[in-house]
């Protein structure tokens, strides 16, 4: 029984990293005025092929398309308006972010992509007039490969599981030694 014990976790802790290569993450900003997508796989590989959907407030698609290679999609924005991402990595896995208008206006004045008194005058470009380019560009300033962040955050979770597997182990030979303690005080009442 005990070995079997010792072999699920075995299998458990082997298995255990695997389950964060299901999660989806996106980032997005803007470069040289081009609002770029970027979607990854929560052990930090990029979503090649990924199927990018943006679509405005009112529901109207804005502009579609895949992901690169390095799992990147870039976008001219027209003007400043509500965006839903939705980007679709296959077998059920999906992300969806809305940028507010504010959120858009922001972020295109952080990079100097638009003056704030052309926000009133421009007006939003349909899907045809659109530049969709798929050539690589930097990595999102948020994600990184050597995100100190994700390393902490799998070394806690590897120890959570070492601490949890001993905690279990330590309750099942904790119950041993109960019941032949418990065992031991029936013999010596009788």
């Amino acid at each position: 029984m005990m070995k079997r014990l010792i072999w699920i976790f075995l299998c458990l802790g082997v298995m255990a990293p695997l389950a964060g290569a299901h999660r989806l993450d996106l980032d997005y900003w803007i470069e040289d005025g081009d609002l770029i997508i970027e979607a990854w796989t929560g052990n930090d590989e990029p979503v090649k092929g990924g199927e990018v959907t943006l679509s405005s407030g009112d529901g109207s698609t804005l502009a579609s398309g895949e992901t690169n290679e390095d799992g990147q999609f870039r976008w001219k924005p027209g003007a400043p308006c509500e965006i839903t991402i939705e980007v679709y990595a296959g077998q059920g896995h999906k992300k969806t972010i809305t940028l507010t208008k504010d959120e858009m206006i922001e972020l295109l004045e952080e990079t100097g992509a638009i003056q704030q008194e052309n926000v009133q005058n421009e007006s939003v470009a349909s899907s045809e007039e659109q530049e969709k380019e798929t050539a690589p560009v930097a990595k999102s300033p948020r994600r990184s490969t050597k995100n100190p962040r994700a390393l902490i955050e799998r070394i806690l979770i590897g120890f959570s599981f070492i601490m949890a597997a001993g905690g279990f182990y330590l309750a099942l030979r904790n119950s041993k030694k109960i019941a032949s303690i418990e065992t031991l005080l029936r013999d010596r009442e009788s």
